[in-house]
This record gives structure tokens, sequence and C-alpha cells, in this order.
């Protein structure tokens, strides 16, 4: 009962998921945090202040066949 071509519906939709471990170590979750805050300052700061990556014109490459 509830089976679909002989199959159990709830292993045909099983879904998968990983497993998620806490490190409780300060200085690895604050070069973490610290890399995170890096990256999207740069974003941020760099590509789309400084540099107005927003309205960026770049020239069309390609081919049309």
């Amino acid at each position: 009962m509830g089976g679909l071509f002989g199959h159990d519906l709830d292993d045909l939709f099983a879904y998968t998921t990983g497993k998620r471990v806490v490190i409780r170590h300060r200085w690895i979750g604050g070069l973490y945090y610290l890399t995170i805050l890096g990256i999207v300052g740069y974003v941020i700061g760099y590509e789309l202040i400084l540099k107005r990556g927003y309205n960026a014109i770049v020239p069309l490459q390609g081919t049309s066949e």
C-alpha cells in the first residue's frame, strides 16, 4: 500500500541531508567570519563603490550562427 511500480513512496521521495558539525574554537570561527567580512567588503566596497561595477559597459564577444 502506498507504492508506485513496486517501490515504497518513502524511498522514492527520500531527501538526504548532510551532517552538520559545530567546531567550538574561537580562532577558527574568528578567521571564518573575518574572511566572510573581507569578501563582502571587497565586493561592496571595491567592486561596487570604487569601480562602479554595477554600470560597467563591456563589449559583446562571441559568434552567431
